[in-house]
């Protein structure tokens, strides 16, 4: 008996001692969350799935997370939820357990221990047909399902096979078509059976198309903007089309599409897009700043917009960007003063063809280089024509004439980096015929994660286009994403730039290449990058080059998230020169500079600083080459959005 009581005693002390440590551990933060025994998963994806998140070790902007013995408890199943979703049924995960490594008394170190076990293989795969007559081989549907026997049970890849048959079954034009199943586990021999039930309905035919939730737009005058017609096959990728290009009309907040058995027809559907307006006047503003070593602005910004600007679906804007430069910066002005730029555009949809739109804009512009000033005004018209969903097409005209004023550049007869003609005649004259075409296979615009874009951009300036100048100007662009891991993207983009001149005289300043800045080869400031002349009282200013070439390698990685959203990080390694023309390139002298720096993913965009350290060509010639900026060794950035 004394031994039994004795027992209790003990077991009463461990419990309340285990009870008070667990109080004691509550009050603590979770410093730490480790992983162990994982080989089949890797850390990240399993701490993705669970909610016991491990503090920030990032100084001061660091979040502190506290410990929930609750939420450890359930994370542990969490994980083997997550295994099983993987193909690993038995899967077994310890008890979360402290780590007495923690140095620190106010911290925990929270460790989670894996068995993984043998995966889970799919023993057969069956395709039934609930039609009594069906339209395939079940046998050929099996490489279209993509999850075959022997392969390991993936739940995430046996949805996305349901879901990868019943688009193959739509773009067949059977709009109605119905997969389901059943994934049926053997906990004996660890195998997963499959048996799929496919209801193809009927091939169809389009037959009404309607448009609803429409309140101030009329019917006629988004119909024209949506390419199909009754008796067409169904295919889903024309409504997908449909769908962008009503998007694209920047008028509806919402877009929905239902397909629904057309009464009394067999073998036709109706399509039914649902549709929610946004307000068809808007007046916005903002403001904003640009820092980097050479230039400094804070800038504001306001735009009026009428989307249904006498029906038809016009959006007319009126936007207006005042700003004030100086130049190299706030602590050294040597040059300042209010710039601006005023601009009315007209945009018309659907204009002789439901993919594209005509854009015309009259403007206005005021600017500060270095070196001196310029204004005047701009007529652009533009034909976008979206040839397919990644596929688009541009054509149009712009006509610049422009006044220089304040130039305070040293005239030099023997070089052609000086165009006399522009800078001392006091105008300018511009006349461009543009074409631009782009390949966007990107997964997002503004973050992408994976894919590629490419964009091939050419204009022709002639006398008869009422041009002072005679060139070709073109400039293809590639770039490529791809996801090193869940948290981490490699980037990479390549361009090069040739402006030919048809005549002896010197080339449009305005057209010229200019390396450096936060969107270009960040080891320079903005511009800086470029062929450089002197001013009267002796300092380097750019006036641009014919010829550029710019490679970019850049690996980004999410930090941690801060109020919400995340803080990225980032590697780069920017090389590229800008040249007065192609005999003076060599890839054996391409300027490098390599850099870090954070984005943070805010309400308003991605805000972005970026630090360059220039790697080479730091003294003032290499190889008899005269080296921009030399001894300038540090470049900064500051600016919204990615550098590509």
């Amino acid at each position: 008996m004394g031994a039994y009581l004795r027992g209790l005693i003990f077991a009463a002390v461990l419990a309340l001692g285990g009870n008070f440590a667990a109080r004691a551990a509550e009050d603590r933060i979770l410093w730490e969350v480790e992983i162990e025994g994982n080989s089949v998963l890797d850390d990240d994806e399993i701490k993705d799935a669970i909610v016991s998140k491990e503090s920030s070790h990032f100084p001061i902007l660091g979040r502190h997370r506290e410990y929930n013995a609750i939420a450890a408890q359930l994370d542990q199943q969490r994980i083997e939820h997550l295994y099983r979703r993987k193909g690993y049924y038995r899967v077994k995960v310890a008890q979360p357990r402290f780590n007495l490594q923690c140095k620190k008394p106010d911290r925990v170190c929270l460790v989670f221990s894996i068995t993984e076990g043998e995966p889970t293989r799919v023993s057969s795969v069956k395709i039934v047909f609930i039609d009594s007559a069906p339209p395939y081989d079940p046998s050929s549907l099996l490489p279209v399902f993509g999850l075959a026997p022997g392969e390991v049970f993936d739940h995430d890849r046996y949805l996305s096979g349901k879901e990868g048959l019943l688009e193959y079954f739509k773009s067949e034009a059977y709009p109605l078509a119905k997969v389901d199943g059943q994934a049926v586990y053997d906990g004996e021999k660890n195998e997963v059976s499959v048996r799929l039930q496919v209801d193809a309905g009927v091939r169809s035919r389009l037959s009404e198309i309607f448009v609803e939730g429409l309140d101030q737009i009329l019917l006629h005058d988004v119909r024209p903007r949506i390419p199909l017609r009754s008796g067409e096959w169904y295919n889903p990728s024309d409504i997908e089309e449909a769908k962008s290009l009503l998007a694209d009309l920047d008028i509806f907040s919402a877009i929905d599409v239902d397909i629904d058995p057309a009464v009394g027809r067999e073998g036709y559907v109706n399509v039914i897009f649902r549709v929610r307006e946004k307000p068809l006047r808007t007046l916005q503003f903002g403001t904003g700043v640009r820092i980097e070593n050479s230039r400094q602005e804070a800038r504001l910004a306001g735009e009026w917009s009428h989307r249904n600007f006498y029906q038809r679906l016009r959006r007319f804007s009126v936007r207006v960007d005042p700003r004030y430069a100086v130049l190299p910066s706030v602590f050294n002005p040597q040059e300042s003063g209010p710039l601006g730029t005023f601009e009315v555009l007209l945009r018309q949809p659907a204009f002789l063809n439901p993919r594209q739109d005509l854009r015309t804009s009259v403007s206005f512009d005021s600017d500060l280089e270095q070196g001196f000033r310029w204004y005047g005004p701009k007529f652009a018209a533009n034909i976008d024509r979206r040839v397919t969903q990644k596929l688009s097409l541009g054509v149009g005209y712009s006509f610049q004439y422009l006044t220089f004023y304040d130039v305070d550049i040293a005239f030099n007869p023997e070089s052609r980096l000086v165009p006399p003609e522009l800078l001392f005649q006091e105008n300018y004259r511009l006349g461009l015929v543009h074409q631009r075409l782009t390949y966007d296979r990107r997964d997002n615009g503004f973050e992408p994660n994976r894919g590629y874009y490419a964009q091939l951009e050419v204009s022709e300036s002639l006398p008869a286009f009422g041009s002072a100048f005679k060139h070709v100007r073109y400039r293809p662009e590639l770039r490529g994403y791809s996801p090193v891991s869940r948290r981490a993207t490699a980037a990479g983009k390549v361009t090069f730039g040739h402006l030919l001149s048809l005549r002896p005289q010197a080339s449009a300043i305005t057209e010229r290449f200019y390396g450096g800045g936060a969107n270009s080869h960040r080891g320079f400031t903005y511009h800086r990058l470029s062929p450089q002349v002197l001013t009267r009282d002796g300092r380097s200013v750019p006036v641009g080059g014919d010829f550029s070439f710019l490679v970019s390698l850049e690996q980004r990685f999410d930090l941690f998230e801060l109020a919400g959203s995340w803080l990225i990080g980032a590697f780069f390694l920017d090389a590229g020169d800008v040249v007065e023309a192609p005999r003076n390139f060599d890839f054996r002298y391409l300027h490098y500079a390599a850099g870090t720096g954070l984005r943070y993913d805010s309400p308003v965009g991605i805000l972005r600083a970026d630090v360059g350290i220039r790697l080479n060509r730091l003294e003032p010639t290499t190889a008899g080459r005269v080296n921009p900026d030399p001894g300038q060794r540090f470049a900064f950035h500051l600016s919204l959005g990615e550098a590509f």
